[in-house]
């Protein structure tokens, strides 16, 4: 994954990434940006994910979700809103998946989404994802 952090007229940190990680740049200057403790829980997580102490995690933001698994890690928009709790693991394997027939079925509208769509979602490894994060700690602690 590519990307490049610098900082905007206000001074406030930027991330941008490469067209197919797009989302991941968005998701970490809206939902994280200098939140230390929120970096930290989400680096967390990973150590855990790594370690086998769970399978998977999802955090929810404003404008994006999170999801994480032992070896991916997936932005989205929240068009797709808020689930059920018995649900969530159907949409997270669906999305993981790229099963669009899954997401039909449980009744959202599959015309109206595109999971390749560049803007709104994006997927990388765990490790590349915690590499990224771990560069951005660096990057807003120096600024």
């Amino acid at each position: 994954m590519d990307y490049q952090f610098s900082t905007d007229l206000y001074q406030q940190p930027v991330a941008k990434c490469s067209m197919e990680h797009e989302a991941f740049g968005h998701w970490l200057t809206d939902e994280i940006g200098r939140n230390h403790s929120k970096l930290t829980e989400i680096l967390e997580k990973i150590e855990q994910l790594e370690s086998n102490k769970c399978k998977q995690a999802s955090f929810s933001g404003t404008e994006f979700q999170l999801k994480l698994n032992q070896e991916d890690a997936i932005v989205f928009s929240s068009f797709l809103g808020e689930f059920p709790e018995d649900q969530l693991d159907d949409v997270d394997s669906a999305l993981f998946n790229h099963d669009q027939n899954d997401l039909g079925s449980m009744g959202f509208d599959t015309d109206e989404l595109s999971l390749d769509d560049q803007n709104g979602q994006a997927e990388c490894g765990l490790e590349d994802f915690k590499d990224f994060l771990l560069s951005w700690q660096e990057f807003i602690s120096n600024k």
